[in-house]
């Protein structure tokens, strides 16, 4: 097997990133974080509704105990139909748990821009935006348990009858 090192962060989310922390130097800024890292289902269940997500970045308070604020950073990846559904439910579930999120567009951010865009909303005098949700259900691909049973108890007569024939 061969395997290499890959950067944490492109190049513009780097930038973005040294922007983030000049603008907010008292609290803590973790970038590309697991969900899982920051929101927990009630129900196990439900976390495949976050499973093998990460958002761009995370404000903590000066501890970082607890996240203040998810903030995505969309580059024009983002219009992909696929990109979009992701978003959506991970506007969902950062809803359902609480997080504020701020999605970031466009490039060439000064920490003054972003600390007056975000700052209002860190400390509550502007909701977060809101943004397209998603229906929380099982997604397509994730086996339930069900289906394979059932199948296999349509298929049983099936084979008896071909086992008699043959």
């Amino acid at each position: 097997m061969k395997f290499k090192s890959k950067n944490l962060q492109t190049k513009s989310e780097a930038t973005f990133f040294q922007c983030l922390k000049q603008a907010f130097p008292d609290h803590y800024i973790a970038p590309q974080v697991a969900m899982s890292a920051i929101v927990e289902s009630v129900e196990y269940k439900d976390r495949s509704q976050f499973r093998n997500y990460y958002v761009d970045y995370v404000i903590c308070d000066a501890d970082a105990v607890k996240p203040l604020l998810v903030i995505e950073l969309d580059d024009p990846s983002h219009a992909r139909k696929k990109a979009q559904e992701r978003d959506a439910r991970k506007n969902t579930v950062l809803h359902h748990a609480g997080i504020p999120l701020f999605r970031v567009t466009g490039e060439n951010h000064s920490p003054k821009s972003i600390f007056e865009s975000i700052s209002p909303i860190l400390t509550g005098k502007v909701p977060p935006p809101q943004y397209e949700f998603h229906k929380l259900t099982a997604s397509k691909n994730e086996n339930t348990g069900c289906m394979p049973i059932i199948l296999a108890l349509a298929l049983i007569p099936i084979y008896l009858l071909m086992y008699l024939i043959i």
